[in-house]
């Protein structure tokens, strides 16, 4: 019997493989997404070679026993491993899941049937093992691994060493993941291994996990022997992976339902044995998405432990040893605080994701026959459960009956959606990414069911736990992307830069020191103080401070944002896709009529208004139009509201037609019919006559669109003529393909140039008779068949209208240097209109339609001129390419992007402004070879069909009603693109504070090292008021109100700097030091020459020399120094408004330039006596303010002038450089 899978019976160690024919359904239409989801092969052979201790997905090859299975009586859930390739058939292979079997080397498992095969597939590992996985690759991308097994040898060592250390041995492990496996462990093979250090590609995080050996004991009723079977298994990430001994691997562990629908039905059907389950536990867990709890002392030791913390601890112990008491016992108060804070933070946002993660129902579970209540946490992948009313509780495939189900929580659409059941006889490959029609997705509600075939709607769990799409979203907050912008990593480098300092000022101040004889404790105390201000620890903080002004000014404008990192890399997006529907147009479609059509041409447009009227009283093809329009869709009923693609309700509303599906609970099909009110009654014929004569229609069978195929169909009944027809709703050009030749209209491709070219959305119908096929076999007819060979009925005419904000703001944005495209998936006609409309592409603009002959090999796209079907050649020397304008649809981009030809690939991105009928998985492509281009894209839709783009691209702004959701980063509520520049707006502000923030911190610290290394030269030092007055009275208001300054009302086209690591960066900050130092040193020397001047004579101890003449210059210089420059980095044009439009931040710096004035000129006894200031002469008062003041000046004229004026801002161009790209462009 087979070890996961059938209804009855335990499993055996021994099982046998049965091979398939399912793999050759893959080569259908919908092979490519059979399987979106297969398990990490991670690992190496241990017969390859003696270096299995470096383990690269990149480089390895596996071998394994695999097969395709078939079971007659009982099915077998599997492993697969999916080998994808772009544009080539997938093969889906099974991987029994008792893949640890000591001392055995078959494959071979008891199974219910009687055939027995096996064979073996080398398949090379892809060079992004989770690159397949929907919205898991950053997450389980695999960099490398290598086994560790523990030596009890060095183990005892590092137990005696962290007790040597204090704790801090411990300390550098809790901060370096894997160092502790490097003291503690040996590298060995793979089969022995105790841990595993793996290492995330994208990353380069660490992760050392434990390998843990677990038995299963089962007892064989007939035999009654005792079964035991091994695993070994690790845990990364919430996901298991078990290792295979047969083949020497780790395989994470996933459930795949890749079968056709009718096998499903079939073998799956049936529920989960309990021999099975208990197997499925041990590889998948509970089905519950749990947060470790912790209580506030372990989160406290958590926040305090943290490096940024444990350096304040340090610098606190530091000037506390040092007799700096006040100033030490200040920061560390604030320091506690902003740990509480932390604490608090951290607590109720664990709180936060506990409650969105908890929850748990019951449910109905069926074994066969038996039914039986669980709790939902007990469900298992293949378990058949009855849907739940409510929060899904896993994914689950519907194998009956209907439900509506509200998904916004994923896509952020709030229009509730149809989810059907995976049809009975069909033999389509169930693929999850494909098949989002059939799969409840877990954390989406259900509305409402709907029995059908049988008087329960039940599925099977295809996922559980942390494998859902709600574990999915959970698990990226848990492990978020990595931020790629350059812009965070220069800062972290620049704290490494300035510990190098530290160290070199470190040891000058020791040798300094030392020259003076300072007894050994003070050298060493006196040169750590200069670390702990040399190395700014609350640099990336400070960093963060623009962020959050901004995040808040967004939220006022409705404009939510889940990605804070993201509004600075807002900041420089050169290039915006739109979304055409319901983004640049209004969402909801007015339906201008329908143009009904034969082989001899189109009749004449029938107004929306007197569809009914024209239609049901014209001849045999304009009722079967009227029925299809009545009837091709997905509405259905919640209560007593009609939902739906609004699309699709408004040409149902104009059929005039009633939608009889209120009777949730009826297993009956959904009927249309006529409105009664408008039926002229016989009066020789009885009215109950009549009305059972009406043209009623019963939806047997609903094929759900699918963007991949452009169409959606409906088999119905005519209740008056018992005839079975097909209905198909469409695109033109795929109804086209699919309708018989001669039933085409002559006119069809002018008349649909008219509509498109003026646009229109356009959408075609057409039908087929289904002979001999009665009710019962409704099921069983597959889609192909059902959209194959059809008649021709007619056009469906349709206006969008432009948003009225839309032309305004693609203006802005092209004024602004940010290029607009579209990217949609109406008809590219339409799409070129639109573009036209808004100011995407200008009015006059040629543009040349890229279209597909499959049969020319040599010139496989051609570009035709939109307006006059002209043909441009590209090869020609007179074609200007920055001048050309070119449209591009779906299957031409698919052919660019398979094709070598990476010219004509560059040229079209460069020049093609519109790419229509592109599918969701194109829309990603597409911006993912933007991005291979080195530019900064953003995406702007309506989360629904744009959810890859939105994710994919480096900001995405959804238009959703939701206030957040995991479509994108950012989510705005009102539903027009008037958020796109205003997110830009504060990008740009917010980035520009971050330059500020970096630039002011570094040079704070700066001017006070330079400010400690001259005093250190008479053994003097700042005094602990005066150390606190800098740090809380200057820098604390200057860093926590810049950020306040609001973005400019104007989008202007300059962009602040990408990367800290620029000339620009360089000048500003070496300018000001050399201006700031120069200051210093003058005071110093200026000082000295004074004819009322006595030099400190230096005392050993470093107290009693801090009330001096030098120490105080040096203070009111550096105090000068600090206010100065943030004054300077306080110019917030071109991105923020002026600095006076901030009045408190305007005060605030006139309230420190007059306190620090005050202490310079006027010092009373107080000030004197708390800052340890001395009396100098009024007139060198008045003397060393002028000093200040100039330097101000000339500080806030160098950046102003020099940097800003002089150096500017870089303008960025989202266009390629087009001088070599004349090659022959036909080679594709």
């Amino acid at each position: 019997m087979p070890l996961l899978g059938g209804s009855g019976g335990l499993p055996s160690l021994h099982a046998h493989h049965q091979q398939s024919n399912y793999a050759s359904n893959l080569s259908r239409e919908d092979s490519t997404a059979a399987s979106t989801t297969f398990p990490t092969s991670m690992g190496h052979s241990d017969n390859n070679n003696n270096n299995d201790d470096t383990l690269s997905h990149t480089e390895s090859q596996f071998r394994s026993d695999v097969s395709v299975s078939s079971v007659s009586s009982s099915f077998t859930a599997a492993f697969v491993q999916q080998h994808h390739q772009p544009r080539s058939t997938s093969q889906i292979i099974q991987i029994h899941h008792g893949v640890y079997k000591p001392k055995k080397k078959s494959n071979s498992y008891i199974s219910s049937s009687s055939s027995v095969t096996s064979q073996r597939d080398l398949l090379p590992i892809p060079t992004d093992p989770a690159s397949t996985i929907e919205d898991l690759d950053d997450i389980y991308a695999i960099k490398s691994m290598k086994p560790y097994r523990r030596n009890p040898v060095l183990f005892i060592i590092f137990i005696i060493s962290s007790i040597c250390t204090l704790g801090f041995l411990n300390l550098l492990c809790r901060w370096f993941p894997g160092l502790q496996l490097y003291l503690t462990c040996l590298p060995c093979r793979l089969r022995s291994a105790t841990h595993m250090l793996i290492t995330a590609k994208y990353t380069n995080m660490k992760t050392a996990c434990k390998i843990r050996d677990l038995s299963l004991h089962m007892m064989d009723p007939e035999t009654h022997y005792m079964e035991i079977q091994l695993f070994r298994l690790f845990e990364y990430r919430k996901a298991t992976y078990i290792y295979d001994e047969d083949v020497g691997i780790y395989r994470k562990t996933e459930f795949t339902l890749a079968y056709p629908f009718s096998h499903i039905h079939r073998e799956f059907g049936k529920g989960v044995d309990e021999a099975s389950r208990q197997k499925r536990r041990i590889f998948f867990g509970r089905n519950s998405i749990e947060i470790d709890s912790k209580n506030v002392f372990a989160l406290l030791v958590d926040e305090v432990l943290n490096p940024f913390y444990f350096f304040q601890i340090l610098c606190i112990v530091v000037w506390g040893m040092d007799e700096y008491y006040v100033y030490a016992a200040t920061i560390a108060i604030m320091s506690l605080a902003s740990a509480c804070m932390g604490l608090y933070e951290t607590k109720k946002n664990r709180n936060r994701l506990k409650n969105m993660t908890k929850f748990h129902c019951e449910v109905v579970r069926y074994v066969g026959d038996k039914r039986e209540v669980i709790n939902s946490s007990d469900i298992v992948p293949g378990d058949v459960i009855e849907i739940p009313d409510g929060p899904a509780p896993c994914d689950i495939v519907l194998l009956s009956g209907q439900c509506i189900v509200n998904e916004s929580m994923l896509t952020g659409e709030s229009i509730p959606v149809v989810k059907t059941e995976i049809a009975p006889a069909s033999d389509d490959v169930y693929s999850y990414s494909a098949h989002k029609n059939h799969t409840i997705f877990s954390g989406t509600i259900v509305l409402q069911k709907r029995k059908q075939r049988r008087d329960k709607v039940y599925g099977i769990a295809c996922r559980t736990g942390y494998a859902t799409s709600k574990g999915t979203l959970i698990l990226s907050i848990l492990f978020p992307k990595p931020n790629r912008f350059k812009f965070y990593k220069d800062s972290f480098k620049f704290v490494g830069v300035m510990f190098v300092v530290a160290m070199i000022l470190f040891t000058l101040s020791s040798i300094q020191l030392f020259r003076l004889h300072v007894p050994w404790h003070e050298i060493i105390l006196r040169a750590l103080d200069i670390v702990t201000i040399a190395v700014p620890p609350s640099l990336p903080i400070a960093m963060t401070v623009g962020t959050a002004f901004a995040i808040d000014r967004l939220k006022k404008q409705k404009v939510y944002c889940i990605s804070p990192p993201r509004i600075n890399v807002s900041g420089k997006i050169q290039l915006m896709c739109f979304d055409k529907t319901g983004t640049l147009t209004e969402d909801g479609l007015d339906l201008e009529g329908i143009r009904p059509g034969n082989k001899q041409g189109f009749d004449e447009l029938v107004q929306a208004d007197h569809l009914y009227d024209i239609l049901s009283g014209g001849n045999s093809a304009h009722k079967l139009l009227l029925q299809a329009l009545a009837s091709c869709h997905s509405l259905t009923y919640v209560g007593t509201s009609l939902v739906g693609d609004p699309l699709e309700q408004k040409i149902f509303e104009a059929t005039k037609y009633d939608l009889m599906d209120e009777n949730e609970e009826s297993s009956a099909p959904a009927t249309v019919k006529p409105p009664i009110s408008d039926m002229e009654l016989d009066g020789n014929v009885d009215p109950l006559e009549q009305l059972m004569n009406m043209e009623e229609v019963a939806i047997l069978r609903r094929f759900d669109f699918r963007s991949s195929l452009q169409r959606m169909s409906v088999i119905v009944k005519d209740i008056r003529y018992k005839h079975t027809i097909s209905f198909v709703k469409g695109s033109p050009e795929m109804i086209q393909k699919l309708c018989q030749k001669k039933t085409i209209p002559k006119n069809f491709s002018k008349t649909l140039y008219k509509y498109a070219h003026r646009g229109f959305r356009v959408l075609a119908c057409a039908y087929k008779k289904m002979t001999h096929v009665e009710m019962r076999d409704v099921n069983h007819i597959q889609r192909i068949d059902a959209e194959s060979d059809l008649i021709f009925l007619g056009l469906i005419v349709m206006s969008n209208k432009m948003k009225s904000v839309t032309p305004r703001i693609i203006s802005t944005l092209n004024r602004s240097m940010i290029r607009s495209v579209m990217v949609t998936g109406d008809n590219p006609y339409t799409a070129i209109s639109v573009a036209k409309q808004c100011g995407i592409l200008l009015p006059d603009d040629v543009v040349h339609l890229g279209t597909w002959n499959k049969g020319d090999s040599e010139n496989p796209i051609q570009w035709v001129n939109a307006d006059t079907g002209a043909t441009l050649d590209l090869n020609s020397p007179d074609v200007d390419y920055e001048q050309i304008n070119l449209a591009v649809v779906g299957d031409v981009f698919d052919v660019l992007v398979q094709s070598q030809n990476v010219s004509l690939l560059q040229l079209v991105l460069n020049r093609s402004n519109v790419f229509a009928r592109m599918s969701p998985s194109q829309k990603m492509q597409l911006i993912e070879r933007y991005q291979d281009q080195n530019l900064s894209v953003g995406m702007c839709g309506d989360g629904a069909n744009d959810c890859s783009a939105l994710k994919t691209a480096h900001i995405g702004i959804s238009l959703s009603d939701s206030e957040a959701s995991i479509a994108a980063p950012f989510t705005c509520t009102r539903p027009d693109i008037n958020c796109v520049p205003i997110v830009f707006r504060e990008g740009k502000a917010a980035l520009a504070t971050s330059f500020s923030m970096f630039k002011y911190i570094a040079m704070y610290s700066l001017v006070q090292s330079v400010t400690v290394i001259i005093l250190y030269s008479i053994n003097s030092n700042l005094a602990d008021w005066q150390f606190l007055f800098v740090d809380l009275g200057l820098i604390f208001p200057i860093v926590w109100l810049i950020g306040t300054t609001k973005a400019r009302q104007s989008l202007v086209k300059e962009s602040p700097e990408g990367t800290l690591i620029s000339f620009r960066v360089f000048f500003s900050l070496i300018g000001h030091f050399i201006m700031a130092a120069s200051l210093l040193v003058f005071v110093w020397v200026d000082m000295r020459f004074q004819s009322w001047f006595v030099p400190l004579v230096p005392h050993e101890s470093n107290k009693k020399n801090l009330r001096c003449t030098e120490a105080t210059c040096m203070f009111i210089a550096s105090s000068f120094s600090t206010l100065s420059i943030g004054m300077a980095f306080s110019i917030s044009k071109p991105f923020k408004k002026n600095v006076s439009s901030n009045w408190l931040y305007t005060l605030t710096l006139i309230g420190l330039f007059c306190v620090v004035s005050y202490l310079t000129l006027f010092p009373d006894p107080i000030s004197k006596y708390i800052f340890k200031i001395v009396d100098i002469p009024a007139t060198y008062r008045v003397r060393l303010w002028i000093y200040c003041l100039l330097h101000m000046v000339a500080a806030y004229l160098y950046e102003k002038i020099l940097v800003i004026r002089c150096l500017g801002y870089p303008v960025h161009k989202s266009q390629f450089r087009l001088g070599k790209l004349r090659l022959q462009y036909n080679t594709v």
